[in-house]
């Protein structure tokens, strides 16, 4: 259905209106709203009241940010943005395209959303045949290198070494194949460590910083009768999701690299974990939804959960608890995955330069990473976090500092979920694992 001719602020938007199926690659589509398919709710301030469920656009400012210099300010032009997200997408772009409209008043926009199966599936890759594709493209960063190497993304490379901001964001937001930057994350949505800090204290510990530490202080709460960590070991993303810290401490890389002998390392390792009864093999067969009330009833020393849980189990917690990265394991950091939508400009667009003015001035703006924040997802932006914010949110903004992207093998993706749900429940001996993750590289 077509909707034309209605005014926002200023402008004249055409909005092509699909269904949100909320079965994005058909893949536990209800716990994938934590990843950025849909705003989380969150803790953003000291204060620790829930986000409301949609939280208002950013308020207009005259004063962050002001035309580019070589663009006219009344320049009369349309810009096309593709997205996926009804729900959360189009609050957030019809803030963004009030903003720009201060800047740029005679800029007229198209909005058009697909279900997210198709949108990257078929019509992104389906605008290399014809040619012809949007001007700013709102997507699933998961898809970057495939979308980049069918030419769909145009590369930024120019942009973002001229863009004065750049220094406010981290080398992890940035979405590069073979050294070309083709997407920007302005938000993410991530995990990291939960800790229950009267535990530690009762226990005479500190919060770990490495899997040493780590494993001391999952020793004494297991001898103390406490669960040790809570994480999920379900198959599918979940599990895959919640693997991806362990993989990392123990230096293996990304699908390609899961040949790597060190990943047999770290299975043998939550073999032994779960042999010393640090980890709770039945708690092992619950997903984050449902693993964080394992967390909440006070026993358990640490939960591996993300920053969208946050605002309600601070509301549910009885004792104090804190949030940390993941400690560093034997051989890399411990990084997590990044969620979160990413934006790109279109390498079709016929107006590259206005395209990527309208990223600069909205998305990667401080004004839109604070509008995030109250949306509860961890702002790119460093000075978003600068303020009255809490220590929670900003353990996961130093965690997102180190984030890896997702993969964009959707197959690798179930494989490597298979293979940790197998290994948690003993159905695999780490070697057996260490076969599956092999062949999960062998695919690469």
């Amino acid at each position: 259905m077509i909707s034309g001719g209605r005014e926002n602020h200023g402008v004249h938007l055409l909005r092509i209106a699909t269904t949100w199926k909320g079965n994005y690659m058909n893949i536990a589509p209800k716990w994938l709203l934590g990843l950025g398919i849909a705003a989380p709710m969150a803790l953003v301030l000291s204060g620790c009241a829930p986000a409301a469920e949609e939280a208002p656009a950013p308020a207009s400012s005259q004063d962050t940010s002001s035309a580019v210099e070589g663009i006219d300010p009344n320049i009369e032009a349309t810009l096309v943005i593709w997205y996926y997200d009804t729900s959360a997408g189009l609050a957030d772009i019809d803030a963004q395209v009030a903003r720009f409209n201060e800047l740029y008043p005679n800029v007229t926009f198209e909005l058009e959303d697909s279900p997210g199966d198709q949108f990257h599936g078929a019509k992104l890759p389906a605008t290399a045949v014809s040619q012809e594709g949007p001007d700013i493209i709102w997507y699933n960063p998961q898809f970057t290198k495939s979308l980049a190497e069918a030419g769909v993304l145009a590369p930024l490379d120019d942009e973002w070494a001229s863009f004065a901001d750049a220094g406010q964001f981290s080398n992890s937001f940035l979405h590069s194949v073979d050294g070309s930057i083709y997407g920007l994350n302005s938000y993410v949505n991530l995990n990291a460590m939960w800790y229950n800090q009267d535990l530690l204290d009762e226990l005479g510990l500190s919060v770990p910083k490495t899997h040493t530490e780590l494993e001391a202080a999952l020793a004494a709460a297991t001898a103390a009768g406490k669960n040790g960590f809570q994480f999920a070991g379900t198959t599918g993303v979940p599990g895959e999701w919640n693997s991806r810290t362990f993989f990392s401490a123990y230096g293996v890389g990304d699908y390609a690299d899961y040949d790597n002998p060190n990943a047999l390392s770290m299975f043998e390792a939550m073999k032994s974990w779960i042999d010393q009864g640090w980890l709770n093999r039945g708690n092992l067969t619950l997903d984050q939804g449902d693993g964080v009330n394992v967390f909440l009833e006070g026993d358990t020393l640490f939960y591996l959960g993300g920053n969208w849980q946050l605002a309600a189990s601070e509301e549910a917690a009885t004792f104090n608890w804190g949030v940390a990265p993941m400690p560093a394991g034997p051989n890399g950091n411990g990084a997590v995955y990044l969620g979160g939508q990413a934006e790109a400009v279109g390498a079709f667009s016929t107006n590259k330069a206005l395209a990527w003015e309208f990223l600069a001035q909205t998305w990667m703006n401080k004004e839109h990473a604070v509008y995030r924040l109250g949306l509860g997802s961890i702002p790119a932006r460093a000075d978003a976090l600068e303020g009255d914010v809490s220590d929670k949110v900003k353990a996961y903004s130093a965690a997102a500092q180190i984030g890896i992207p997702l993969p964009s093998d959707t197959e690798g993706t179930l494989a490597v979920g298979t293979l940790w749900s197998g290994l948690m429940q003993g159905q695999l001996t780490p070697e057996q694992a260490f076969e599956q993750s092999k062949a999960v590289a062998a695919r690469q």
